[in-house]
């Protein structure tokens, strides 16, 4: 016998343990009370098997040696007849070498259910450059190979006969780079579980490894499959959806309404809607959508009756109405104090008639700023956070209900003004609103009222409301003799317009 033929059968000797009827196996040696079919141990020759190459042919005469050569496992048996045949030599593989395509000779069959095995005396087949997980390169291992019939999960768990395993699943057992899935055995655990993805139909390989070389026994694998058929109708493993089924709808996406559809089993967003005008919900880029105007009527742009909103896309004031006399001020009115009287400064028929100027720092000498200190706004501040008005250079007080005109005359310029509750006992209300020469939409610039406690504490700040640079506020509760301060300005507080108007209405 060649010594690459004895090393072989020694190696086969190691692997191919004897096992029971019922039993995993690779082939008939494995199985000396029958034969391997499938996988498993059953009874009975393998009718299939043919003669093993390399069996020496009887001789038919005396005394001559019959001669044969072959590929087959194992050695030539002798030849049959009255002379005496020499042993036919063979060559073949042995189990669990890996072949050069990463793949393992002569895995196990893997069913569906509980398959049992033992690792106790297997060889390691695996390149210890190959190892997986925690597994040691140098443990015996063993293959199981499943076939999946499409593509699904495969669900596997396995239960070591107390010793510490190592389960893994790959598309080619001795490539590391095509693995799957790993799950070592560790701490409390009592079995190593996988589910796997099988993208494809096809075969895929099981390995159930050792820790180390001393991690050794019986195990029981239980395997169990589920298809994934994208296309089937039914919603399973990793799919989202599958053709008509398609579970939830674009709200479960964060989306606000439209048509949730599936493609290749993945959700499609595509017909989902970020807003829908009409259904009284103001979404995405709406400004309004039907009687919704987010809180806001025409009493927020200093008018009565109702807004429109258009398309959901802009607001209109058309169908805002008023008398003049109401308090608030329409397009057709050029002011509206309040009421009807004459000599306050808006006339009986709402038109500006002699209002009161406002004084740029009063008995300063020093015109242009009420403040004394333009370009107020502070870098992280915000528009006007900053107290800078002095009380000397105020305007005021005012007591009644009076219209001023007033002008930002200078970049950084703030109008103040200083109003009082005149009554000693009661609590009073103001309404300040800007507007322009002809009324609410002629505001020569984007203002902002500012308003301000006795100690100069910022109470609110109120800027032009959608495409009108006039502003209103409504200021209530004020204590019996308190003062308070209203601080026109410009948006930015560094630009210069007028004329404009300041109504001081008290309610």
């Amino acid at each position: 016998m060649s010594a690459r033929l004895a090393a072989l059968v020694a190696a086969l000797v190691i692997c191919a343990c004897p096992a029971p009827l019922g039993a995993p196996c690779n082939r008939d040696l494995e199985c000396p009370e029958g034969h391997c079919e499938d996988g498993r141990c059953v009874p009975g020759p393998d009718p299939d098997d043919p003669p093993a190459e390399g069996e020496g042919e009887p001789s038919e005469g005396e005394g001559e040696p019959a001669e044969g050569e072959g590929e087959g496992e194992g050695e030539g048996e002798p030849g049959e007849g009255e002379g005496e045949g020499d042993p036919g030599e063979g060559e073949g593989e042995g189990e669990g070498e890996g072949d050069p395509d990463g793949t393992c000779a002569l895995p196990f069959a893997l069913q569906s259910g509980a398959n049992t095995g033992d690792t106790t005396g297997a060889a390691s087949v695996i390149p210890g450059s190959e190892t997986s997980c925690s597994g040691d390169g140098d443990a015996p291992e063993q293959v199981w190979r499943f076939d999946a019939p499409t593509p699904g999960l495969l669900a596997l768990a396995l239960s070591p006969n107390a010793w510490s395993s190592i389960l893994y699943v790959r598309d080619r057992c001795a490539t590391a780079a095509s693995e799957l899935d790993c799950d070592g055995l560790s701490g409390g655990q009592t079995e190593n579980q996988l589910t796997v993805q099988l993208a494809a139909a096809g075969p895929v390989d099981v390995v159930v490894d050792g820790d180390d070389t001393a991690e050794v026994g019986g195990y029981t694998l239980d395997a169990a499959f589920t298809s994934v058929v994208c296309g089937d109708g039914a919603v399973s493993g990793w799919e989202d959806c599958d053709g008509s089924e398609v579970p939830g709808n674009c709200t479960n996406h964060g989306f606000v309404g439209g048509s949730l559809a599936c493609d290749d089993c993945a959700f499609d967003t595509g017909g989902c809607l970020t807003q829908i005008c009409g259904n009284g919900a103001i979404e995405g880029t709406e400004v309004c959508d039907g009687s919704n105007f987010g809180g806001l009527s025409c009493a927020n742009v200093v008018m009565d009756g109702s807004l429109t909103c258009n398309s959901c896309t802009s607001i209109t004031t058309g169908a805002c109405t008023s008398t003049c006399g109401s308090g608030f001020l329409t397009a057709y009115e050029a002011c509206d104090d309040g009421n009807t009287a004459n000599g306050d400064g808006c006339s009986s028929t709402c038109a500006v008639s002699g209002p009161a100027v406002e004084q740029e720092a009063p008995g300063t000498g020093t015109p242009d700023n009420d403040d004394g200190a333009p370009n107020t706004k502070n870098a992280g501040d915000g528009d006007l956070a900053t107290n800078d008005f002095a009380l000397g250079r105020v305007n005021g007080p005012i007591s009644s209900t009076v219209l001023i005109q007033g002008a930002i005359n200078v970049p950084g310029d703030e109008d103040a003004f200083q109003i009082t509750n005149p009554s000693a006992t009661a609590e009073a209300s103001v309404r300040v609103q800007t507007q322009g020469a002809t009324g609410l939409t002629s505001c020569p610039g984007p203002t902002v009222i500012t308003v301000r406690d006795f100690d100069g504490a910022l109470l609110g700040s109120f800027q032009g409301i959608y495409d009108i640079e006039c502003t209103r506020v409504d200021i209530s509760g004020i204590p019996a003799g308190a003062t308070f301060f209203v601080i026109v300005s410009d948006l930015g507080d560094d630009s210069s317009f007028g004329p404009y108007y300041l109504q001081v209405e008290f309610l």
